[in-house]
């Protein structure tokens, strides 16, 4: 909400007909626009289309790393940019701006915009801050996306931790339970022993000879080797 919010106030900066930011799918292969704007009237077909098929020399650039600054269209494009061509003849496209959104090596996707109405020239200086401007949004969008893998991956550790039938518990390097299978929480509710509170970030080794009292090995033994493996 807020990137599509700055992209509202920074449309009548760029003076562009359609724009926004796409990104690219996890893979890499796909580029789809996420937050996109449009001028009353113009073309808004590409909103809904993978940008990477529909345009392979515009998003190889992108994926490279390399921006893709047109002042004059078709004229400065390559030869070898015969989609993007046939595409600026069927839209009257004139200029054409996308700045790699990137995050270290990884290329999320692109802030561009296409100006239709009439050519459109950009100083350094301005380029220079557009550019300033695709990092802070390159920063925002990849910290969602580590939040959402970091997620995927908790939502796994879980999923495979309950369809193991042997009791495992993750212990962090202070010795508090970071995670704990059924297995686990069920074997200590069969010893009469307390287990929510645990796995709620509770002392694992506080609670050892409580437990390991009562099976087949020495509470003392069992505390040396998990300092030793801590």
């Amino acid at each position: 909400a807020a990137i599509e919010a700055s992209l509202t106030e920074l449309a009548p900066i760029l003076g562009g007909d359609r724009g926004g930011i796409a990104q690219f799918s996890e893979e890499g292969r796909c580029l789809y626009f996420t937050h996109p704007y449009a001028a009353p009237g113009a073309d808004r077909r590409l909103f809904n289309s993978d940008l990477a098929a529909a345009h392979p020399w515009w998003a190889a650039e992108l994926r490279a790393g390399r921006p893709v600054i047109v002042p004059r269209v078709p004229e400065g494009l390559p030869e070898e940019a015969v989609a993007e061509w046939a595409h600026a003849a069927a839209l009257g496209l004139k200029s054409h701006l996308a700045l790699p959104l990137k995050v270290g090596d990884e290329v999320l996707g692109a802030l561009g915009v296409d100006h239709v109405a009439a050519y459109r020239d950009w100083s350094p200086g301005f380029l220079s801050r557009l550019q300033t401007l695709a990092g802070v949004y390159a920063n925002a969008l990849y910290r969602r996306r580590a939040r959402e893998r970091l997620q995927q991956a908790a939502d796994l550790n879980r999923s495979v931790l309950a369809s193991v039938s042997s009791e495992i518990v993750v212990i962090d390097r202070e010795g508090r339970v970071v995670s704990a299978n059924e297995a686990w929480t069920r074997s200590r509710r069969r010893q009469g022993l307390a287990a929510e509170p645990l796995v709620n970030g509770g002392d694992y080794l506080a609670s050892a000879p409580e437990a390991h009292g009562r099976g087949l090995i020495d509470a003392r033994e069992a505390l040396l080797g998990l300092r030793a493996v801590l």
